[in-house]
């Protein structure tokens, strides 16, 4: 993938021990400084907004949110949904989306996501 949305993409790939992958989406072009960098590692995704404005993202929406309020919205972009695992659920991509990986895993709709050992992203001591 060189590109997303139109802005250059790269990809940092980490191969260590924890094999962790970097996509970094330059947004440069029309928001001078602003980028969007989505972390993997396992089954963990992480999206992360470098210089995030309002101008840049204030009219998203989807499954992080509104950025303006921080309200987390079910796809009918009208009901709140304050648990991040109900939130989850309610994002699991369907059959009808379009395919946003490369290979199809376990699990697959309609059977319900896997839920973190610790919801909360704590440490085990």
């Amino acid at each position: 993938m060189d590109t997303f949305g139109g802005f250059p993409v790269s990809i940092h790939i980490d191969n260590g021990r924890r094999r962790k992958h970097i996509f970094e989406i330059d947004l440069s072009s029309k928001y001078p400084g602003h980028k969007i960098l989505i972390d993997t590692m396992k089954e963990f995704v992480k999206v992360s907004f470098v210089q995030a404005s309002s101008e840049a993202f204030g009219n998203t929406v989807g499954m992080l949110g509104d950025f303006k309020t921080g309200k987390k919205y079910a796809r009918d972009q009208v009901t709140v949904i304050s648990d991040f695992n109900e939130l989850g659920n309610e994002w699991q991509i369907l059959p009808s989306d379009d395919m946003l990986f490369h290979d199809i895993s376990y699990p697959q709709f309609p059977e319900r996501c896997m839920l973190p050992e610790d919801p909360q992203g704590q440490r085990r001591s």
